[in-house]
């Protein structure tokens, strides 16, 4: 058996509204401040939405992404699973 899984951290670089839900259960619902950062685990997926999509820096198993999207875009259901990754709906 693999002992799969995921890991997030997300890292603010300006003020950011964020909600994550791990495994269908919202485990942050809150503005993290700048310079803040926090991570998770999951089984088998995240979800995720920002209020700002410029102001954080996402690392998703060790790979890092960054400017998701423009200063003040809201970005809603980004979608992190094993098989996909990181999909941001367009």
């Amino acid at each position: 058996e693999t002992t799969g899984g995921l890991s997030l951290v997300i890292s603010a670089k300006e003020k950011c509204l964020v909600v994550v839900k791990v495994d269908g259960r919202v485990v942050l619902h809150r503005v993290l401040e700048r310079g803040r950062s926090d991570s998770w685990k999951a089984k088998e997926r995240i979800e995720l939405s920002l209020g700002n999509a410029a102001a954080v820096e996402l690392i998703v198993n060790g790979e890092r992404f960054a400017n998701l999207g423009r200063r003040g875009q809201q970005l809603k259901n980004i979608i992190i699973t094993e098989k996909d990754g990181l999909k941001i709906p367009r």
